[in-house]
């Protein structure tokens, strides 16, 4: 990984963490030089958004309800495997808020920390066996929604004393 980054210029470097034009909702331009393929993105708790044809996934609350570490990392395979063999998927979703009254808990596991930093495990083992890249959305600060509606609150100060330190750990760190 190292010696890929000393390979990059400024700008290549710059396009890697800014998503450019493409067929998904995000996108990560390639680097034709380096022999980089685009990194489509596709975004969406329950498998694949805006596309036909797609199978959609229980929303995670299903697989939480179950404490079933190898059905939620199976979920995340067949999440992979039926993701049009696009590179990418922004998923899984978790607030690491502890109220269930949280605007985005639909998109997670459910409201206990813990449960979700192991489904987030989980999930992300499954995409990583079929080759797909994830991406944890939702997870710092947007829990502060009400019903779906932005706060637009700012968050200041020491804003991770606010969370569980067990699930940011699990997730950060495995």
């Amino acid at each position: 990984m190292n010696d890929f980054i000393s390979k990059l210029t400024l700008e290549e470097k710059s396009r890697l963490v800014d998503c450019s034009d493409g067929p998904c909702r995000r996108n990560i331009a390639p680097i034709p030089r380096l022999n980089f393929k685009v990194i489509c993105l596709q975004d969406s708790p329950l498998g694949v958004r805006e596309a036909g044809y797609v199978t959609i996934f229980p929303a995670g609350i299903t697989p939480g309800a179950s404490f079933d570490r190898t059905m939620i990392r199976k979920r995340g395979l067949l999440m992979a495997q039926r993701n049009f063999e696009q590179r990418g998927l922004t998923s899984p979703s978790r607030p690491l808020g502890w109220s269930a009254l949280g605007g985005r808990n639909g998109e997670g596991f459910g409201a206990c920390p813990y449960l979700a930093g192991i489904a987030i495990l989980e999930m992300i083992a499954g995409f990583n066996e079929h080759g797909v890249q994830s991406t944890i959305k939702h997870w710092i600060g947007n829990e502060q929604e009400t019903m779906r509606k932005p706060s637009g609150d700012v968050h200041r100060g020491s804003f991770l004393s606010q969370l569980s330190p067990n699930t940011f750990y699990k997730v950060s760190y495995g």
